[in-house]
């Protein structure tokens, strides 16, 4: 499986319609303001009520790079969350990857009452989060709430998955740089074992 990225500049549209193993998926972007302005109306996941802020000008100099993320679980070891799709946006792009990796094989072990610490790297900041966890093998899950992050911290902490055994987590991430310049969604899987 793979990631496909595409860049749109402002006043361009594009569609992206691609047949993946887990069945088809389609991306559809567009924008409609001048070459070089900001986009007068903040993003907005489809998934979510939650509204990202608008980027501010100038853009960053470089193309955007879709920041790694790591979790640990207290003072175990610290692994890289497997990514799914990530949205990031300047004033003058939008930039999208969208993949369908399978669950990761490797994960964390944790105990009863845990929590996972997601890490970003400097210069970037937490602004909501939302997710649910399921077994990793069979049926059923649960939603965990929203939550909003003002403070634009680094780190934040979600709950552990509270079934025995494998689950699976996944984490729908909004996210900024702390400039402001590059704001962005980002969808991460971790394995965790709860012994």
């Amino acid at each position: 499986m793979g990631r496909y990225f595409f860049a749109v500049a402002i006043g361009d549209s594009i569609r992206f319609a691609l047949d993946e193993y887990a069945g088809r998926v389609d991306v559809t972007w567009s924008h409609h303001a001048g070459a070089g302005h900001a986009v007068g109306t903040s993003s907005e996941s489809p998934s979510s009520g939650f509204e990202l802020p608008t980027p501010t000008c100038p853009s960053p100099p470089d193309a955007v790079r879709v920041p790694d993320l790591t979790v640990s679980i207290a003072n175990g070891p610290t692994i890289v969350a497997t990514r799914r799709s990530s949205t990031f946006t300047t004033c003058t792009t939008t930039a999208a990857s969208d993949a369908a990796p399978k669950d990761p094989t490797d994960g964390l072990a944790a105990h009863a009452g845990d929590r996972m610490t997601l890490n970003l790297p400097a210069g970037w900041g937490f602004l909501h989060r939302e997710g649910y966890d399921r077994p990793a093998a069979g049926q059923g899950g649960n939603i965990w709430p929203a939550v909003d992050s003002p403070e634009r911290p680094m780190h934040i902490d979600v709950p552990v998955p509270a079934r025995p055994g494998d689950s699976i987590a996944e984490c729908g991430l909004w996210i900024v740089s702390l400039d402001g310049r590059v704001v962005g969604q980002l969808d991460i899987l971790v394995r965790v074992t709860l012994g």
